[in-house]
């Protein structure tokens, strides 16, 4: 394949799995995210970090724990693809409702999604994730 298509279908289908994992999160699909990551990867999300797979499970029985929804939306991302290994960094604003009391409250969060990738067997995956909240 011409390099230039490679990059392009390399840079499309880490996009895909970055699109991927928001989508299952939103609608809290534990094993759709756990899909996302390499057995042996890692997640710094803040007090929930850990391997990858269970990072997911336990983020998702939190999230139905504590929100009623999640939407994400994500912005611009900014990928670089080396062989079988990539990095990229992705915006994000997310959206969480929860019941305070009788009052729904909308919580939100802006930041990046800052992965290191790998592909396996042809197949990327997220080989280490670091959740930033700017705000």
């Amino acid at each position: 394949m011409n390099e230039k298509w490679q990059i392009l279908m390399d840079h499309f289908e880490i996009r895909e799995l970055i699109e991927t994992y928001v989508h299952a999160s939103d609608r809290a699909d534990a094993e759709a995210v756990a899909e996302c990551y390499d057995a042996d990867s890692y997640d710094h999300h803040g007090p929930l970090a850990g391997n990858g797979i269970e990072f997911a499970h336990n983020c998702v029985r939190d999230l139905l724990a504590y929100w009623k929804s999640c939407t994400h939306i994500l912005g611009q991302s900014r990928i670089k693809v080396d062989g079988d290994h990539a990095g990229a960094e992705t915006y994000f604003h997310a959206s969480l409702t929860r019941d305070d009391n009788g009052r729904e409250m909308l919580d939100q969060q802006v930041g990046r999604y800052v992965d290191k990738l790998e592909r396996r067997d042809g197949v990327w995956r997220i080989k280490d994730r670091r959740c930033i909240q700017e705000w």
